[in-house]
C-alpha cells in the first residue's frame, strides 16, 4: 500500500507530461512572414516617367544640333544664311547685353498684352453670358478680329498710335483676345452653372 502511492504519482506525472506534449504538438504554429518590399527591387532609371521626360528631349536636342552642324559643314552654307550652332552660341554670349535688352522689351509687351486680353476677354465673356443680344451683336466682331491677318492692320495701327510700344501691345492683344474670350466664356458658364445648382439645392432643402 505504501509503494502504490509513489507509483500512482509517477503515472499521473507521466500522463500530464504526455498531455502537455500533445497540446504543444497540436497547437498551430504562427509564422510571421515579413512582406517583401518591391521598392528594394532595382528598376531601370529610364523606366521612370520623370527621367524619360528629361532624357528623351535632351537626346533629341543633341541629335538635332548634330544634324544642324553636319548639314552646315557638309553643304558649306554661308554663315549669314544659316549659322552653325557654335557660331550661334558665340553670338549669344558676345551680344548678351543687346539681346537681353530686346528680350526685356518683348517680355514687357507680352505681359501687357496678355493682361489686357485677359481683362477684356473676361468682361466680354460675362457680357455674352448675361445677354443674348450682346452675344449676337459682338461675337461676329470677335471672329472678324481673329480671322483678319495682323500684318494687314499692323501698319495702320503704327500710324494711328504714335507710341510703338502701345501699338505692339494692341496688336498682341488682338491676337490673344479670342483665346481669352473662349476661356472667359467657359469660366462664366461654369460659374453660372454652379450658382444655379447651388440655388436648386437650397430650394430643395427649404421644401423638405
Amino acid at each position: 500500500m505504501i509503494t502504490a502511492v509513489p507509483q500512482l504519482a509517477i503515472e499521473r506525472d507521466t500522463v500530464s507530461s504526455a498531455d502537455a506534449n500533445a497540446n504543444a504538438v497540436a497547437a498551430p504554429v504562427s509564422v510571421a512572414v515579413a512582406p517583401v518590399s518591391t521598392a528594394s527591387v532595382g528598376t531601370p532609371s529610364l523606366a521612370h516617367t520623370g527621367v524619360q521626360r528629361v532624357v528623351y528631349p535632351t537626346l533629341l536636342a543633341v541629335v538635332l544640333l548634330a544634324l544642324w552642324r553636319a548639314a552646315v559643314t557638309w553643304f558649306q552654307v554661308p554663315a549669314y544664311l544659316v549659322p552653325s550652332p557654335l557660331m550661334t552660341a558665340h553670338t549669344m554670349v558676345a551680344d548678351a547685353p543687346l539681346l537681353l535688352g530686346a528680350a526685356a522689351v518683348t517680355l514687357k509687351i507680352t505681359l501687357l498684352a496678355f493682361a489686357t486680353a485677359v481683362v477684356l476677354g473676361t468682361l466680354v465673356a460675362f457680357a455674352f453670358v448675361q445677354s443674348r443680344l450682346i452675344e449676337t451683336a459682338l461675337f461676329p466682331c470677335a471672329v472678324l478680329l481673329q480671322v483678319t491677318p495682323i500684318v494687314a492692320i499692323a501698319l495702320l495701327l503704327m500710324i494711328w498710335i504714335k507710341n510703338p510700344s502701345a501699338a505692339l501691345v494692341v496688336c498682341a492683344t488682338i491676337v490673344a483676345l479670342i483665346s481669352a474670350l473662349g476661356v472667359g466664356l467657359f469660366a462664366a458658364m461654369a460659374m453660372l452653372s454652379s450658382w444655379a445648382l447651388k440655388g436648386w439645392h437650397e430650394s430643395e432643402a427649404i421644401d423638405e
